[in-house]
């Protein structure tokens, strides 16, 4: 008759060696089962980066849409204030070339040379 070999001193069962092999393989599916829980988790959190990327890249178009806006508004003003500046300074010229009278005119006088008939109202 053919015996089984005995593993160990008193039963059948796996040796030492394929019981050390369980162990490792076992060690290792607990450690791909870590690795994946971990995997897992960053996935989330690029997920989230992602997210919170996009989020700053749209802020930070709306601010660039914002500053050119800005920027166009202060280009108008400040041609608005040079075209004012302009016309208070034709203002100031005319204003200067207009001669001033120091004789005040008096009622009725001038007033036949005028056509009003001897009227004494001052126009």
């Amino acid at each position: 008759m053919c015996a089984l070999p005995r593993s160990e001193v008193g039963g059948w069962g796996p040796g030492p060696q394929l019981r050390l092999e369980l162990q490792e393989l076992e060690a290792v599916v607990s450690a791909i089962k870590g690795l994946t829980i971990a995997v897992v988790g960053l996935k989330e959190d690029t997920g989230k980066l992602l997210a919170e990327q996009a989020c700053a890249a749209s802020l930070l178009g709306a601010v660039d849409k914002s500053t050119v806006m800005v920027g166009k508004e202060v280009n108008f003003v400040a041609r608005a204030v040079a075209k004012v500046e302009k016309a208070v300074g034709k203002l100031a010229r005319a204003v200067v070339a207009v001669p001033c009278t120091s004789e005040k005119r008096k009622r009725g006088q001038g007033d036949e040379e005028e056509g009003n008939g001897g009227s004494s109202a001052i126009r």
